[in-house]
């Protein structure tokens, strides 16, 4: 592509921005809206995946039941855009002897899983890290968790949290943080959590607030959201039990602004109900409209803290499985018809989304071969992420940035960015190979719409989160 031809295109998108914010995605757009398959038809998931995690260069973990034929063990699978690799093999690999059930990444790279594996030397399970060469134990004495670990976390400073089935001296589930050397037990004699029953769901912020729901009751008989502020257990107060919540509460989240979702029961009139607790008080998103259906699955945040919720809906067959977005004006289904999930009859276990903002889906369903698979939503409608039509990779990291970014580009190019009212804020020469571009404090904070133009006239939009 010429200068001149290249001006003309900058010209036109820009007089298109001024008429829509949105109207260039539409003119760059490769396929209508739609869930897609991550990687090949020949995948590696020969049973059901129980949970999604990505990390904050778009790379994408899955784990759950599936594992390697050869070794016999389960394993955590990792997709870098192109292909599905095993991490860990040989003498590095995790050997986990049953199911993945929780995992979670840091900023350095590092991996964390755990689940219902366990020593045989001491009946323990435990949480394991990834460093990017081996898997290695966390102090399983001190977490001395003698059942499931369902849930994992970590804070902005790389502390670990671990919550699930596992007791104490007194029958009473507990949340334990891993500070690089030990684990202690969140909460003493004076301020425990007193968890009567299993801890489901567990949500962690950046400043090491852990918030935590499931199958343990207050004194009232009520099931309840507990949140620890780093020195006391509290109850959110009033309790989702007054929304007519009539079962246990299985998923839990946290947005930026501090909000908590909380999910997984249902109504009397055997609706799935999701609530809202914004400091003072629990609501349901929607008012009058809220969602019709039978469950509610998963839920999770987008990086423009849209909530995200999976869902099960019972219909004249098998029911079918949808995922939505509340905005905090309405709710939206994501992919109807063609565009729908891949399958009507099975859950989706895990939802999660990246830094671009794509959304990934993986559970119990499968594919035309049987395979159980991961799913992308791609929110734009466009190519959207690291990867194009010819399966060339474009790499943008850090994501998020502060002052500095690379594109990591296949041939010369440019990029041109754009803020969250369409308006052009950069317009960039690019290599073939790494270009790092700095200035970014000029900027405020926010997510960005970068689209990279190679100079034979293919595109690709990506996302961009300034800190």
């Amino acid at each position: 592509m010429n200068r001149s031809t290249r001006n003309l295109l900058i010209c036109t998108m820009k007089k298109l921005l001024i008429i829509s914010a949105f109207f260039f995605v539409s003119c760059l757009s490769a396929a209508a809206q739609s869930w897609s398959e991550v990687g090949p038809l020949s995948n590696p998931f020969n049973s059901q995946i129980n949970v999604l995690a990505t990390d904050h260069l778009g790379n994408v973990y899955a784990a759950g039941h599936f594992y390697n034929p050869n070794t016999g063990y389960e394993y955590v699978a990792k997709w870098n855009g192109t292909q599905w690799t095993e991490l860990g093999v040989g003498t590095n690999a995790l050997k986990p002897n049953y199911f993945i059930t929780t995992l979670a990444t840091d900023l350095s790279g590092n991996v964390y899983a755990a689940g219902n594996f366990y020593n045989t030397a001491n009946n323990l399970c435990y949480v394991s890290k990834w460093n990017g060469t081996n898997w290695t134990k966390l102090g399983e004495a001190s977490l001395n968790a003698r059942n499931t670990i369902n849930m994992i976390g970590l804070d902005a400073n790389q502390n670990v949290y671990a919550a699930g089935r596992f007791r104490d001296a007194n029958d009473k589930s507990y949340v334990s943080k891993w500070d690089g050397t030990s684990w202690t037990v969140l909460g003493n004699a004076t301020t425990p959590l007193n968890g009567n029953g299993d801890i489901l769901s567990m949500a962690v912020t950046p400043d090491g607030t852990v918030y935590v729901a499931g199958e343990f009751k207050n004194a009232s008989g009520d099931y309840y959201v507990a949140k620890w502020d780093g020195n006391n257990w509290t109850e959110l107060d009033g309790t989702v039990k007054s929304y007519n919540g009539t079962a246990e509460l299985r998923e839990l989240a946290v947005d930026a602004s501090g909000n908590v979702y909380a999910a997984g029961f249902s109504t009397s009139q055997d609706r799935g109900y999701i609530a809202k607790w914004n400091g003072t008080e629990w609501t349901e998103p929607g008012g009058a409209n809220v969602l019709d259906v039978h469950s509610i699955e998963t839920v999770a945040i987008d990086p423009s803290g849209n909530l995200l919720v999976s869902s099960f809906k019972r219909n004249s067959g098998n029911g079918v499985e949808l995922v939505h977005k509340w905005d905090g004006t309405e709710w939206t289904t994501l992919g109807t018809g063609a565009g729908a999930l891949p399958s009507n009859k099975y859950f989706v276990l895990s939802l999660v989304t990246d830094p671009s903002g794509n959304i990934y889906a993986a559970g119990e369903f499968t594919n035309a071969n049987d395979k159980n698979i991961v799913v992308k939503w791609n929110p734009d409608g466009v190519i959207t992420g690291i990867q194009d039509a010819t399966d060339r990779i474009v790499r943008l990291y850090p994501n998020p940035a502060v002052d500095q970014f690379t594109v990591d580009a296949p041939e010369a190019g440019y990029v041109m960015g754009y803020n969250s009212l369409g308006v052009q804020v950069l317009d960039l020469e690019v290599n073939a190979g790494a270009n790092t571009f700095s200035g970014l404090t000029m900027l405020s904070s926010g997510l960005y719409t970068l689209i990279y133009h190679t100079e034979q006239g293919s595109s690709i939009s990506m996302k961009l989160w300034k800190e």
